[in-house]
């Protein structure tokens, strides 16, 4: 049973390259954070999340796409954090993610 969560919330001005993909996995684990909120990820519909999905596999990750220059954001929780989804919204141009969880 958990009992306390970490938070973490990062600007992180478009992760998508693989060295800034790491760097990010990186620093989320030193922190040991368990649910990251990311501002301004720069990926869209046409752009590939694939290099974040492979550094970030432990983790459930929910967006909110943007332009590959601005906006994007993304929630994500850890594997270690038990939840379920109750509901999820989110607007189409990469503002912002609503996420109702039971932990």
């Amino acid at each position: 049973m958990i009992n306390h969560i970490h938070f973490l919330s990062l600007n992180v001005q478009g992760p998508r390259d693989r060295l800034k993909s790491s760097r990010l996995k990186e620093y989320i684990d030193t922190q040991m954070a368990q649910i990251v909120y990311l501002q301004e990820t720069h990926f869209t519909n046409g752009i590939t999340v694939k290099l974040l999905l492979q550094e970030l596999s432990e983790w459930s990750l929910f967006h909110s796409f943007g332009t590959n220059n601005s906006r994007g954001c993304f929630i994500l929780i850890h594997s270690t954090v038990k939840f379920d989804v109750n509901d999820m919204h989110s607007d189409t141009v990469g503002r912002s993610i609503l996420l109702n969880v039971t932990i």
